[in-house]
């Protein structure tokens, strides 16, 4: 038997068809794939940490005084302020209540820690409400 040419050429457009379909296919699973994988859209920018700017400076009696340098206001009760005594001693959170209530904004300021001494290590860490996640927001190295 022999094959019309009208026959040849409609199994072409079939081959061709079929890979067009495959690929489209392939890249609707990659997209799905992708969302999964680098959670597109699955968390706000308010459910994140906040971004906030800190300044310190040390008194020569040893109080360490931390300044809202700019970013997003933080409220004062999902924050910590740890110390690390460069001693090797246990971390002792101090200054809890340093700022107050309400939130803490760009301007604002407040001793933090009291007798820093050479060595020790001071941060301020923001404590997520939701998941109990701490993020350090401000990082004082005492020298």
């Amino acid at each position: 038997m022999f094959l019309s040419r009208n026959q040849n050429d409609e199994s072409g457009q079939a081959e061709i068809i079929g890979a067009i379909l495959l690929v489209v296919i392939t890249l609707i699973l990659a997209s799905v794939l992708a969302v999964y994988v680098f959670d597109i859209g699955g968390q706000q920018l308010q459910d994140r940490s906040p971004q906030v700017n800190f300044a310190f400076s040390l008194s020569a009696d040893g109080n360490l005084t931390a300044t809202h340098d700019g970013g997003q206001p933080v409220a004062a009760d999902n924050i910590e302020i740890v110390i690390d005594p460069a001693a090797g001693a246990t971390v002792r959170q101090a200054g809890v209540d340093s700022f107050g209530a309400g939130d803490i904004r760009a301007g604002d300021s407040a001793v933090i820690a009291e007798d820093i001494e050479s060595g020790d290590i001071v941060r301020i860490v923001y404590i997520d409400p939701d998941t109990g996640d701490g993020t350090v927001l401000g990082r004082y190295l005492a020298r």
